[in-house]
């Protein structure tokens, strides 16, 4: 079944989230809520966590829009791809099987790990941010690194743009740099 239009769930509205396997629209996943929805295979559009909120989506295997985890939970172990911006702040991500995302952005003090191989656009990290991208073996368009930024990406054998890393910052990419 396909969900077209935007929602925000709740915590008084997740129990009410309908049985769909693909969504179109903006999805929010509110503040405090936790909402568990077994069918769902793709969203295409938007998916926003909030803070201390939750999504469960075990059957969740590409999101063809943006992606922003604000603090929250997203647990999408079958998720693949992400077409468009990718945006974590303090992000949890249980997203053990994705591979390819449009870009990636962490704010100020952002702390992330995943298992990434490829970036099709730019990735830009705040100051104080933290990249551990153990599988990244591309990104098609520029880096850039802001004060204290640290990206520790072991496999980097190709940047299709700029790099652009402030002397404070760490880029530790081995394989691209020798």
């Amino acid at each position: 079944m396909k969900h077209i239009g935007n929602r925000t769930v709740t915590q008084a509205t997740a129990l009410d989230f309908p049985a769909v396997s693909q969504f179109y629209g903006h999805l929010t996943i509110a503040k405090g809520a936790h909402l568990i929805a077994p069918d769902l295979t793709q969203i295409r559009g938007w998916l926003t966590v909030e803070e201390d909120a939750s999504l469960t989506a075990p059957q969740l295997g590409r999101i063809d829009g943006w992606l922003v985890v604000r603090g929250g939970l997203l647990r999408a172990p079958h998720l693949t791809d992400v077409t468009r911006d990718v945006v974590l702040h303090a992000a949890g991500m249980d997203t053990p099987e994705l591979l390819t995302i449009g870009s990636l952005t962490l704010p100020r003090d952002g702390a992330i790990r995943l298992p990434i191989k490829r970036i099709m656009g730019a990735m830009s990290l705040a100051q104080d941010s933290v990249a551990q991208l153990p599988a990244l073996e591309r990104v098609e368009g520029s880096i850039t690194l802001k004060e204290r930024a640290q990206a520790h990406l072991p496999l980097l054998g190709h940047i299709g743009g700029y790099a652009d890393v402030d002397e404070t910052a760490l880029f530790a990419a081995p394989r691209f740099l020798s």
